[in-house]
Protein backbone atom coordinates (compact mmCIF):
# COMPACT_ATOMS: atom_id res chain seq x y z
CA UNK A 1 0.00 0.00 0.00
CA UNK A 2 2.88 2.41 0.60
CA UNK A 3 4.06 2.27 -3.01
CA UNK A 4 0.98 4.16 -4.20
CA UNK A 5 1.47 7.00 -1.73
CA UNK A 6 5.14 7.34 -2.63
CA UNK A 7 4.29 7.29 -6.32
CA UNK A 8 1.89 10.24 -6.04
CA UNK A 9 4.15 12.41 -3.88
CA UNK A 10 5.96 14.16 -6.81
CA UNK A 11 2.60 14.83 -8.49
CA UNK A 12 1.22 16.38 -5.31
CA UNK A 13 4.34 18.53 -4.88
CA UNK A 14 4.14 19.70 -8.51
CA UNK A 15 0.44 20.55 -8.13
CA UNK A 16 1.13 22.50 -4.93
CA UNK A 17 3.88 24.51 -6.62
CA UNK A 18 1.65 25.30 -9.62
CA UNK A 19 -1.21 26.38 -7.33
CA UNK A 20 1.14 28.56 -5.27
CA UNK A 21 2.56 30.28 -8.37
CA UNK A 22 -0.94 30.84 -9.78
CA UNK A 23 -2.11 32.24 -6.44
CA UNK A 24 0.75 34.71 -6.16
CA UNK A 25 0.25 35.78 -9.80
CA UNK A 26 -3.48 36.32 -9.22
CA UNK A 27 -2.82 38.43 -6.12
CA UNK A 28 -0.25 40.54 -7.98
CA UNK A 29 -2.68 41.03 -10.88
CA UNK A 30 -5.42 42.00 -8.41
CA UNK A 31 -3.16 44.56 -6.79
CA UNK A 32 -2.29 46.00 -10.21
CA UNK A 33 -6.01 46.34 -10.97
CA UNK A 34 -6.58 48.13 -7.66
CA UNK A 35 -3.67 50.55 -7.96
CA UNK A 36 -3.57 51.45 -11.67
CA UNK A 37 -6.20 53.31 -13.69
CA UNK A 38 -7.66 51.46 -16.69
CA UNK A 39 -5.62 53.46 -19.21
CA UNK A 40 -2.34 52.49 -17.51
CA UNK A 41 -3.04 48.76 -17.26
CA UNK A 42 -0.90 46.51 -19.45
CA UNK A 43 -2.68 46.00 -22.77
CA UNK A 44 -2.98 42.21 -22.26
CA UNK A 45 -5.02 42.67 -19.07
CA UNK A 46 -8.80 42.32 -19.48
CA UNK A 47 -10.40 45.68 -18.76
CA UNK A 48 -7.68 47.73 -20.46
CA UNK A 49 -9.19 50.86 -22.01
CA UNK A 50 -7.03 53.58 -23.49
CA UNK A 51 -9.53 56.40 -22.88
CA UNK A 52 -10.83 55.39 -19.43
CA UNK A 53 -9.18 56.88 -16.34
CA UNK A 54 -11.17 55.05 -13.61
CA UNK A 55 -9.91 52.03 -11.70
CA UNK A 56 -11.40 48.57 -12.17
CA UNK A 57 -11.76 47.51 -8.54
CA UNK A 58 -14.01 44.49 -9.19
CA UNK A 59 -11.29 42.71 -11.15
CA UNK A 60 -8.85 43.59 -8.39
CA UNK A 61 -10.94 42.12 -5.60
CA UNK A 62 -11.68 39.01 -7.65
CA UNK A 63 -7.98 38.50 -8.35
CA UNK A 64 -7.05 38.79 -4.69
CA UNK A 65 -9.80 36.39 -3.58
CA UNK A 66 -8.92 33.88 -6.31
CA UNK A 67 -5.24 34.13 -5.38
CA UNK A 68 -6.03 33.45 -1.73
CA UNK A 69 -8.11 30.41 -2.71
CA UNK A 70 -5.26 29.07 -4.86
CA UNK A 71 -2.73 29.55 -2.05
CA UNK A 72 -5.00 27.81 0.47
CA UNK A 73 -5.48 24.95 -2.00
CA UNK A 74 -1.71 24.72 -2.45
CA UNK A 75 -1.20 24.35 1.30
CA UNK A 76 -3.97 21.75 1.54
CA UNK A 77 -2.39 19.72 -1.26
CA UNK A 78 1.11 20.11 0.17
CA UNK A 79 0.44 19.40 3.83
CA UNK A 80 -2.34 16.82 3.87
CA UNK A 81 -1.73 13.17 3.29
CA UNK A 82 -4.08 10.84 1.43
CA UNK A 83 -6.19 8.65 3.65
CA UNK A 84 -5.42 4.99 3.85
CA UNK A 85 -7.89 2.78 2.09
CA UNK A 86 -9.19 -0.25 3.91
CA UNK A 87 -8.15 -3.61 2.57
CA UNK A 88 -10.43 -4.70 -0.21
Amino acid sequence: MQEGAAYHEPVRRFLAIILLIAGVAAIVAGLVYLTEPANLLPSFFPGYAAQVVSKDSNHGYEGIVLGAVFIIAAFVVAFTRPRRRPFS
